[in-house]
């Protein structure tokens, strides 16, 4: 019975990032909706966790929602420099032609905000319908940039048509 009670404390652990089952976000309680780790060409580079108010595998419902959620990422790379993350998210930005014109200035000045990073180092994208989406980069607020399509945008890079990878999207949205 004490395995079984440790066991549910644990959210979720994947290449060895254990990501706690709820959080909070200005006094909303999230949950742990599912985890999932972002390669690219073979290489593995973070594990992310999506946080929603009400578990959900509609992706397309899950980035409309105006209710609070979060994606915490955790990179597990050694070493990945501020340009080249810059660059990856742009790439991944231009896959996604729901994302309005008017937006890319929004995500200019995230983009700007963003560090080098190494193994351990985290980066959260916090939304709540009262505050914007507020960018927490190891460990400390860089920014909170109002409007639902800078939140639309951001979590359309992990979940939206052309996801900056289908296994991530697969596990955020909960699927083993």
């Amino acid at each position: 019975m004490l395995v079984f009670m440790l066991s549910a404390a644990i959210a979720g652990t994947l290449a060895g990032v254990t990501l706690p089952e709820h959080a909070t976000i200005n006094d909303s309680p999230v949950t742990l909706n599912g985890m999932g780790l972002r390669e690219k060409f073979w290489i593995d580079v973070y594990v992310a966790g999506l946080y929603l108010s009400v578990p959900d595998h509609d992706p397309q419902r899950i980035i409309r929602s105006k209710t609070p959620k979060r994606v915490h990422s955790v990179f597990i790379y050694p070493s990945i420099p501020k340009e080249k993350m810059q660059e990856t998210l742009r790439e991944n930005l231009a896959n996604n032609p729901s994302i309005k014109r008017e937006t890319l200035f929004k995500i200019e000045q995230c983009l700007a905000l963003l560090e080098d990073f190494r193994k351990g180092d985290e980066v959260i994208f916090d939304y709540h319908p009262d505050i914007g989406t507020r960018l927490i980069v190891k460990g400390k607020t860089k920014t909170t940039i109002m409007g639902d399509d800078f939140m639309e945008a951001i979590f359309s890079i992990y979940l939206g048509e052309a996801p900056a990878s289908k296994q991530l999207k697969s596990g955020l949205l909960g699927h083993k």
